[in-house]
């Protein structure tokens, strides 16, 4: 299996501090996730619209 690194940004942790105690169970499960399986459908990219289509 291919080894993603994974990190973040002093920015994502300022903005992670603030979050109540509940989401930020909630995102370290998602991060758990991720590191045990980064191919998880659940991290799969979907094309997203344009902003013309939103016009």
């Amino acid at each position: 299996m291919i080894k993603y690194n994974h990190y973040a940004e002093k920015s994502f942790w300022s903005a992670y501090d603030v979050l109540p105690e509940q989401i930020q169970a909630l995102a370290d499960k998602q991060y758990q996730l991720l590191e045990k399986n980064p191919l998880h459908l659940i991290f799969t990219s979907k094309k997203s619209r344009t902003f013309s289509e939103f016009e």
